[in-house]
């Protein structure tokens, strides 16, 4: 079993359970049951979070902390963008004819 495209994490984990669960003889311990899925992940987020983790409960935590960090570093955090140049203001042109306002930070929210 492995992660879809375009499926988070944690709906992969999910659907890994749901599996599980339907196997009424399955004879793996824990750990072996979380490994196999660490092993149906992407390969991005296998790096990421490595292999140690007692139990699917764990694990869980785990990627749901690690999506969460993504969705407020991604979408609630105002984006900077440095310098700022203005065609129109002949005081900003440095020496290499890059307009460019000196030491001022736009800052951006993005929707």
């Amino acid at each position: 079993m492995r992660q879809r495209n375009n499926e988070s994490a944690l709906h992969y984990l999910h659907r890994f359970k749901e599996v599980r669960n339907q196997c009424y003889t399955l004879t793996l311990s824990e750990a072996e049951l979380v490994s196999i899925a660490i092993r149906g992940l992407i390969l991005a987020i296998r790096e990421k979070i490595g292999f140690d983790y007692p139990n699917l409960a764990t694990l869980a935590r785990k990627l749901s902390s690690m999506e969460n960090q993504f969705k407020y570093a991604r979408f609630d955090r105002p984006q900077t963008v440095g310098n700022v140049g203005y065609e129109s203001d002949p005081e900003l042109v440095d020496d290499n004819d890059e307009e460019v306002e000196s030491n001022k930070v736009a800052t951006v929210d993005w929707v």
